[in-house]
């Protein structure tokens, strides 16, 4: 905890009592900005929450967040003073990440026993994060609500209050509010005892895991759209009769493909669970985190886009050499359809495979590489539970070129590119709809 200030919320200072140690971590983050500063795509940044990543929630930093170009800057013990006093002190010079991820307010809640502390911390963190839209203006910001339950009554009233205040910075632009607290209660409203350390305040290794859900994804709202999606399923479930699961070739279905969407798909009551962006990881996740409990479809037909999207990361700060290799998507893709076939025991999946792209500079073989995993996930199908569908031979000519017309960029369809989807898929489709 930090030693009880005069200075507001919102206004800069040192860490007061033990001051060198505190200024000898603020020298070791300068030069960890200095010497990683081209590296550094994602920023986290708060006190003990943040800093123990790198310890009981090492197993999710070092999987999902370090391949990203993620840097730590927790603190333990600090508050929004602190880390405005940072910011402002040249911690993060020179560095203009992709994201932000910035978490506080605890540790002025424990130390300041006033009625307004809920109302001076929101200030604080508002200042904090004017400071880093000025420092950091192309960066996204992704400020994360209280994240688990105080035991103290009075105390935890108080983070409510802040929770509530905070969410309004949320401009849904450059700063967006996280809440996570509902991924650490029970069905009875209780923290789940396994998630928090005996002082009541800490993440466990296992309450570090509804960060995974973040894993390789810096949509910004993406949570929120998991969330929906969640509601959805909980609220449509006798409605849905055909699951589309995917990332964005799956989700402009709802764009370019709606014409067709609308005449064919929704009135057979299909629902488009597509994200763009999203990651193999990001799709497992999504399955065993509870978006698609309670449905019973028919059909799930699951798009091979996430695999692309593991294999080729078009941020140009990023080494292609460290992106997943083919062998490695395609163990995501198959644990991802061994997931869908135990959830959905009776249920047909049809799995469609990696579509002809125009290969780029940065990473030239991803179309050869997607052409294998389409023959294995080909031999992976039992075409009795999992049935494959390869578009490609009625996207390209002779010579293996996309045809004109079907796609807009290279990549994603247009209407006509929908149409050879449903053309090739139609039948089975009307077949496991039975």
């Amino acid at each position: 905890m930090n030693t009880t200030s005069t200075v507001k919320p919102w206004e800069p200072q040192q860490r007061l009592g033990s001051l060198k140690t505190w200024l000898d971590k603020h020298q070791e983050l300068m030069k960890q900005s200095a010497d990683h500063q081209k590296n550094i795509r994602v920023v986290f940044i708060g006190g003990s929450l943040t800093k123990y990543f790198l310890y009981a929630g090492q197993h999710i930093w070092d999987k999902y967040y370090e391949p990203e170009g993620a840097y730590n800057y927790g603190i333990c013990g600090d508050n929004t003073s602190n880390i405005l006093w940072r910011i402002q002190n040249h911690e993060l010079a020179g560095l203009q990440p992709k994201l932000i991820v910035f978490q506080c307010g605890y540790n002025n809640i424990f130390a300041d026993k006033s009625n307004t502390v809920a109302e001076d911390t929101a200030k604080g963190i508002e200042t904090i994060l004017q400071e880093l839209r000025a420092r950091c203006p192309d960066s996204k910001i992704i400020h994360m609500g209280v994240m688990i339950p105080i035991r103290d009554p009075g105390l935890d009233h108080q983070c409510l209050q802040l929770d509530e205040m905070t969410e309004k910075f949320d401009n849904q632009n450059n700063i967006y509010f996280l809440k996570t607290r509902a991924h650490y209660l029970d069905s009875n409203g209780m923290v789940e005892a396994s998630l928090r350390t005996s002082d009541g305040v800490h993440l466990t290794r296992a309450g570090y895991q509804p960060w995974e859900a973040e894993a390789g994804n810096w949509w910004p709202n993406w949570m929120q759209i998991h969330n929906q999606l969640t509601a959805n399923s909980r609220d449509q479930a006798d409605h849905i009769k055909a699951l589309f699961l995917g990332v964005s070739l799956t989700n402009f279905w709802g764009g370019d493909g709606r014409q067709l969407w609308d005449s064919y798909y929704a009135p057979k009551g299909s629902a488009n669970y597509g994200i763009p962006g999203d990651s193999t990881s990001n799709v497992l996740w999504r399955i065993q985190n509870k978006e698609m409990d309670g449905l019973r479809p028919k059909v799930i037909v699951f798009s091979c886009g996430a695999g692309y999207n593991s294999l080729h990361n078009p941020d140009p700060k990023v080494d292609p050499r460290t992106q997943p290799s083919g062998p490695e998507v395609l163990r995501g893709l198959k644990e991802i359809i061994t997931e869908l076939k135990a959830k959905f025991t009776d249920t047909g999946i049809i799995v469609i495979g990696h579509t002809p792209y125009h290969n780029d500079d940065r990473r030239p073989d991803v179309s050869e590489v997607s052409k294998e995993i389409n023959r294995e996930l080909k031999k992976f199908a039992d075409e009795k539970t999992v049935y494959f569908l390869d578009l490609t031979p009625s996207l390209v000519d002779s010579s293996g070129q996309q045809l004109p017309g079907l796609f807009k960029d290279g990549l994603h369809f247009t209407l006509d590119g929908y149409r050879v989807w449903h053309r090739v898929m139609g039948p089975l489709f009307e077949r496991l709809m039975l």
